[in-house]
């Protein structure tokens, strides 16, 4: 599971399942004490479940990853916006329709939403990463004030793929 702070001071948790359906939660008190857990509604997942990440943009908006399917492989790497505090969630980018599992968002120093994600090609159930893929997401207009701006050792917002031994 991963939380996001809200914009009224509440935290929000957004958690895989045994299931195909994510769940949320919610805290006004910082985390010391939850309430329900529930369906998030237009967020699937992998049949029981899968690593999704989710931040919050300085803009207010919150971002969430995920393989985007319900099915029991896992594929459609998918990035999800929000821009009401998690109350829906809309399909911001297909990012790679092929396998694809556990990822990370970041906010890079220029405002622009990262991903970081496994992927590959091997067939069967048990997903097996061959390469960790790297790309810009989202880009921010230059106009919302973002993180200070330095030079991102990546420099590019094209795939990059990196092998893993």
């Amino acid at each position: 599971c991963q939380c996001v702070q809200l914009s009224n001071g509440s935290v929000w948790m957004n958690a895989r399942s045994f299931g195909t359906a994510r769940l949320g939660a919610l805290s006004a008190d910082g985390g010391e004490t939850w309430g329900g857990v529930s369906r998030i509604p237009g967020l699937v997942e992998p049949f029981e479940g899968c690593e999704g990440s989710t931040i919050r943009h300085p803009s207010g908006r919150l971002f969430f990853s995920i393989p985007n399917n319900a099915s029991v492989l896992r594929y459609n790497m998918t990035v999800f916006v929000s821009e009401d505090e998690a109350a829906s969630w809309q399909v911001l980018r297909v990012v790679d329709e092929g396998r694809s599992a556990y990822s990370a968002l970041t906010v890079l120093p220029t405002g622009d939403v990262a991903l970081l994600f496994e992927r590959s090609t091997l067939p069967g159930l048990i997903f097996v990463p061959q390469q960790i893929s790297f790309t810009v997401v989202w880009r921010a207009p230059r106009s919302v004030p973002s993180p200070a701006r330095a030079h991102h050792p990546l420099g590019s917002s094209a795939r990059t793929p990196v092998g893993i031994p």
